[in-house]
């Protein structure tokens, strides 16, 4: 006759089966966990809220764009820098706005600054070439976009990243487009990202 599966404790070297008082035990943990960790989300998304204006918020996404020239790249940093510039603020916005592939800027976005940080793969600038590490801020709707880690389309070890997913060609407006600066100055790398220009009107993600 066949045995049934059973279900084996890790650190009992008697190998004896979990009860199923343990097992139920074990279940009420995941459970509530679950909860808590539904709740800490929740509360983290409403204070996000609103951080735009009322019934707005700020999203973020950090991207590396290559720009025609180093030198156009590194007139930009200029404005970044707040120095003089042989570009305006709206002259060198469009131009980092005209290097996204198909008029896109893609669907993922973060309300965590920081996340935005690292995904635009700060640790590699060096303020020279034409490469630019950029960050974008996007205003948009409060319930606009949703979590992928609520829907499944991502796991729930994801959810620090505080995501929110945009449809595929729903309209973000850009805020600001900020430029990153390398330094040896310590804090955080978030900070260290310079506006170069402000309302840039609407793009597709």
């Amino acid at each position: 006759m066949k045995k049934a599966p059973q279900i084996f404790t890790t650190i009992n070297i008697q190998d004896t089966p979990v009860s199923a008082q343990d097992l139920n035990a074990i279940e009420q943990e995941i459970v509530a966990e679950s909860i808590f960790r539904k709740y800490i989300k929740e509360s983290l998304m409403t204070e996000k809220d609103n951080s735009a204006g009322p019934g707005f918020k700020f999203i973020y996404r950090g991207m590396k764009i290559d720009m025609p020239t180093a030198g156009l790249a590194s007139h930009i940093r200029k404005i970044a820098r707040g120095k003089p510039s042989g570009l305006s603020e709206r002259e060198a916005g469009s131009f980092i706005m005209t290097q996204l592939k198909d008029e896109e800027i893609g669907e993922s976005w973060t309300t965590n600054i920081d996340v935005a940080a690292s995904f635009a793969d700060v640790w590699s600038a060096t303020n020279r070439g034409k490469t630019l590490h950029i960050m974008f801020w996007g205003k948009v709707p409060n319930d606009f976009g949703y979590d992928p880690t609520t829907t499944g389309d991502e796991p729930w070890m994801f959810e620090d990243e505080s995501e929110v997913r945009i449809p595929k060609g729903e309209e973000i407006e850009i805020a600001s487009v900020n430029v990153f600066i390398a330094d040896k100055r310590g804090g955080k790398n978030a900070f260290k990202f310079r506006p170069v220009a402000y309302s840039l009107g609407k793009v597709r993600a």
